[in-house]
């Protein structure tokens, strides 16, 4: 099966559309950092559209309380931004992107949460793209017609 592509100069006008965008972008960042080694803590996420020809943009970023390079964790928090930041006008341009980098050699274990097990789990999916390719594992959400 092969996810669709999406198409640059389409708008986007509805949360269920915009967030399977987001989803996919949030797995790249996160998929990028595990490749460099470095953990993140500051998850931007910045949208682009039009309404009525004028340009319409904005740019939101938050602090989080621990580095991470989950995909999950940089989702949850970009999807967060932008419905406290979007006005509902059309959407063309999405992006997220993760600053205050650092290695992931050292960082503060949580007695209440383990990351460990999800840890492996990323590592297995990002083996898997590496081998068979970006679609080898999808999110169901990406195979739907937008």
């Amino acid at each position: 099966m092969h996810r669709p592509s999406y198409d640059p100069a389409r708008d986007y006008y509805h949360w269920s559309e915009i967030k399977v965008v987001l989803r996919e972008l949030s797995e790249e960042v996160s998929r990028r950092c595990r490749q460099h080694a470095s953990l993140g803590q500051v998850v931007s996420a910045g949208a682009v559209g039009k309404q009525h020809g004028f340009p319409r943009s904005f740019q939101r970023q938050q602090r989080l309380f621990e580095p991470t390079n989950s995909g999950k964790v940089i989702f949850e928090t970009a999807s967060a931004l932008f419905k406290d930041s979007w006005d509902g006008t059309p959407i063309r341009s999405l992006g997220i992107s993760l600053s205050g980098l650092q290695p992931d050699k050292y960082k503060q274990l949580n007695l209440f949460n383990s990351e460990e097990d999800l840890e492996m789990l990323y590592h297995t999916i990002d083996q898997l793209k590496d081998k068979y390719g970006m679609d080898a594992v999808l999110y169901a959400s990406s195979l739907s017609r937008l």
